[in-house]
């Protein structure tokens, strides 16, 4: 299959990479051009596509998703809105930063998600 390729579309392509090491690939796409290489595209979509491909795309998003679903089920609505809200907030900053490959905000994002989404009738007294 890769005689079938001409060889600027296998240096051009994310998905056609073997490593999948985001900082190689986008080293080879802008060797030729006047941008500077970058080890981070402040993307965890694009990261995540970049080095695990389109399954882990979707583990990223089915996990976000399960999260979502799951606050849905909280007896609690102040639990449920604060458990939403970290599930939105964590959506919008992948769009612009990779947080969870980032030793602060991925912290955050474990402690938040492990209080918010543990059951306990006294969360409402803690959050507000």
């Amino acid at each position: 299959m890769d005689g079938q390729f001409p060889e600027t579309h296998q240096t051009k392509s994310f998905h056609r990479n073997r490593n999948r090491e985001f900082e190689a690939v986008y080293g080879r796409l802008v060797s030729d051009t006047q941008m500077t290489p970058t080890d981070n595209p402040h993307n965890e979509y694009l990261m995540t596509t970049v080095q695990f491909g389109l399954a882990g795309l979707l583990v990223l998003l089915g996990f976000f998703a399960v999260q979502w679903h799951y606050s849905g089920s909280f007896q609690d609505p102040a639990q449920a809105r604060a458990a939403r809200g970290l599930v939105l907030l964590m959506l919008v900053a992948c769009l612009t930063a990779s947080p969870l490959q980032d030793s602060a905000e991925g912290w955050f994002f474990v402690f938040m998600s492990a209080l918010l989404f543990t059951e306990r009738p006294s969360i409402r007294k803690f959050l507000l």
